[in-house]
């Protein structure tokens, strides 16, 4: 008997082809009822046996190059991979921070405020434009910056009115 799937010769009382694992039984005597007579089947295992009682036993899978067909379940394992930052910092950023990170501690009239307000808006805009890295610490150095500054405004305005009470 040929497999009317694939075409392959299979045994004459095969249920699945070997290969394919196309069932060899037409459509219509797979759905449940009564069966068709079929001229001249092969004798069962009853008949060839009469003394000996006949067992049903379940149709078994198809059977894949001598092995039963098993289902394989997969596990991925995705990994993320990041590439380093290859561009380079900016000096004017790095320089603007540490100015106004030492502003904070050491702020004399300000004018270190200042210094790191102009050396991290250079460096925040070189960056932009350069395609640099630095841009937090520019802005950081400006927020330092800026604490420096008011810090140092208010100093002067304590020492300027406290000299003005002072010679009154």
């Amino acid at each position: 008997m040929f497999c009317p799937n694939c075409g392959h010769q299979i045994p004459d009382d095969a249920v699945f082809c070997p290969d394919c694992g196309q069932s060899t039984q037409p459509a219509a005597s797979q759905q449940p009822g009564p069966e068709p007579a079929q001229p001249e089947a092969a004798p069962s295992a009853a008949q060839a046996n009469p003394g000996q009682p006949e067992t049903s036993q379940p149709q078994q899978p198809p059977v894949y190059n001598a092995e039963p067909m098993q289902s394989q379940s997969y596990q991925y394992q995705y990994s993320m991979q990041y590439a380093p930052d290859t561009r380079r910092m900016n000096g004017l950023c790095v320089a603007g921070f540490v100015v106004g990170l030492v502003s904070i501690f050491f702020y004399i009239m300000g004018i270190m405020g200042v210094v790191a307000l102009v050396l991290s808006g250079l460096g925040l805009s070189s960056s932009a434009r350069n395609n640099q890295r630095g841009r937090g610490l520019a802005i950081a150095g400006l927020v330092l910056g800026i604490v420096s500054t008011v810090l140092g405004v208010v100093f002067i305005c304590t020492c300027a009115s406290s000299c003005f009470l002072a010679a009154l």
